[in-house]
């Protein structure tokens, strides 16, 4: 195993632990009502819902999942080509 093997899997393992804590803080109480009527809430959380907490956590949630597949990609083809 080269330095770079060790850094990608650190940074693999610290990624894959910040998702499970990300995913593990966000509440579970979302409704599918609105997935199926396709409401929109006018109240001051539908038009600031990009600055809520839970907003906040599933925008860190999948930019820790990004990182988590592109870590996984770079590491694939490095170490089958080095």
């Amino acid at each position: 195993m080269n330095v770079f093997e060790i850094i990608a899997g650190v940074l693999l393992i610290f990624t894959s632990i910040a998702i499970v804590i990300l995913v593990m803080m966000q509440d579970s109480n979302d409704s599918m009502s609105s997935a199926v009527t396709g409401d929109v809430s006018q109240s001051y959380l539908g038009v600031n819902r990009g600055r809520t907490k839970e907003e906040k956590l599933k925008k860190i949630t999948k930019i820790c999942v990004a990182v988590l597949f592109v870590l996984t990609v770079v590491v694939g083809i490095v170490s089958r080509f080095f």
